[in-house]
């Protein structure tokens, strides 16, 4: 009975540290949920901390560097998207279009578009009997080599894809206009000429990024441009000094797929082995803007000649022979004995001078006189201009002029090549002032 007794006793002593540790083990299982909690409550806080701050970077960093490392947003239309340059330059000729058409095919490339085939004008100061005629861009380029990065298409193909996006009806009429058959090239090129003034009044396309712009209208240009479907370029100027965070990447691009057409490149095929008697030549553009003719009064020149060309030209009429004597004092220092002369069809006296000094020169002339296919086209500048930028192109060194795009499309392709280029006015003992002007 007294064994017995105990017990109770025991078990009531026990009781108190049996409460204490149940008491201790939530309190420790309490502690535990609440730091859970925390750790995870601070977690949320601080990755919303993380993205506030990486906004609030992203909106300190400066505008030229936003545009460099961002690409806005791209358009979830999976349908055909395009790109449609209208060719206008009516100040220019088509080699500053070529020029623009190499810009144009970058903006492609960037936005995935199909570039669509519009033509060229010829130059109309050379070809007064064709005023304005349009050349195809397989007449110009090789349109398979351009294939191999952008679709190519049809102005007709564009427009029966494009015709409902694309308003109101005055935005179509170029376009209708180069595709009608009937009318006459001067006709077209007035009416033209009228209607793209029209659109100029109440244009939708706001971000034109002009000469000089800062990176920030460029990155404007593609947001407003990115998401429309069916996109038309009127005017050359809207995307000539547009820059990307991948221009030297697209450009590469380009310029390895920009080659003239075929039908250029087999008939420079045919001469080019005879030209200097099949020795190594350089090409030598020359290009002072507008000839001789500003000096005197022709029908030009109050419509082409502006006051700086008439200035231009008294200084280089006085430089005259010192620019020939260094370049013919450099074509013996580099063993050159024959010379390519490229230069427009109108009366240059430095070309004169020139060829009195240095009488080892090939130029269009004889190209005529040696290849019956170069004959052919006589009468088409437009055609013999490119013949001349081809061989060019494959000249052992090509001196180019200031401020060409003719000489600038040609060091463009030169480059893709490792082919060297040297700017005429870096010749030694050339006159410093051929810097300034041209």
């Amino acid at each position: 009975m007294a064994l017995l007794g105990k017990r109770p006793k025991r078990q009531r002593m026990q009781r108190p540290f049996f409460l204490a540790f149940l008491l201790l083990f939530m309190g420790c299982l309490a502690f535990s949920v609440i730091l859970n909690a925390g750790l995870l409550l601070y977690g949320i806080c601080d990755e919303g901390r993380i993205k506030v701050d990486a906004s609030e970077a992203s909106e300190r960093s400066p505008p030229e560097e936003k545009h460099v490392n961002e690409e806005p947003t791209k358009p979830v239309d999976n349908r055909r998207r395009y790109l449609a340059p209208l060719h206008t330059y009516f100040d220019g000729g088509p080699n500053w279009a070529y020029s623009t058409f190499r810009m144009e095919l970058r903006l492609a490339l960037l936005q995935n578009r199909t570039i669509v085939a519009t033509p060229f004008r010829v130059h109309d100061r050379l070809q007064r009997d064709i005023v304005h005629a349009m050349r195809t861009l397989d007449d110009t380029f090789d349109v398979d080599k351009i294939r191999e990065i952008v679709p190519v298409v049809s102005i007709e193909e564009f427009y029966n894809d494009c015709k409902d996006e694309i308003t109101p009806e005055i935005k179509w009429k170029p376009f209708e206009m180069i595709l009608d058959k009937s009318m006459g090239n001067l006709d077209r090129f007035l009416k033209m000429q009228r209607v793209v003034g029209s659109i100029g009044r109440d244009y939708p396309l706001k971000a034109a990024v002009k000469d000089g712009a800062p990176q920030e209208k460029s990155k404007e240009f593609l947001e407003a441009t990115w998401n429309t479907r069916c996109l038309a370029l009127y005017f050359d100027e809207d995307i000539r000094w547009l820059k990307t965070w991948k221009d030297d990447e697209l450009f590469a691009q380009v310029n390895k797929h920009l080659a003239w057409a075929p039908y250029i490149r087999d008939m420079v095929d045919g001469v080019y082995g005879k030209i200097c008697n099949g020795r190594d030549f350089p090409v030598l553009h020359w290009r002072n803007r507008t000839g001789e003719g500003c000096l005197r009064n022709t029908p030009w020149q109050k419509k082409v000649c502006k006051a700086e060309d008439s200035m231009n030209l008294s200084i280089l009429s006085q430089l005259l022979d010192m620019m020939v004597d260094s370049i013919v004092e450099y074509m013996h220092t580099q063993n050159y004995q024959c010379l390519y002369l490229a230069y427009p069809p109108y009366e240059q006296e430095f070309v004169n001078r020139l060829k009195a000094k240095f009488p080892y020169i090939f130029s269009l002339q004889n190209l005529l006189e040696m290849s019956p296919e170069i004959n052919n086209y006589k009468d088409e500048n437009y055609v013999l201009s490119i013949v001349e930028q081809e061989i060019a192109v494959r000249s052992k060194l090509f001196i180019g002029w200031r401020e060409s795009s003719w000489t600038r499309l040609v060091y463009n392709m030169r480059y893709v090549l490792n082919r060297p280029n040297l700017p005429m006015p870096r010749i030694p003992k050339m006159p410093a002032v051929l810097q300034v002007i041209w």
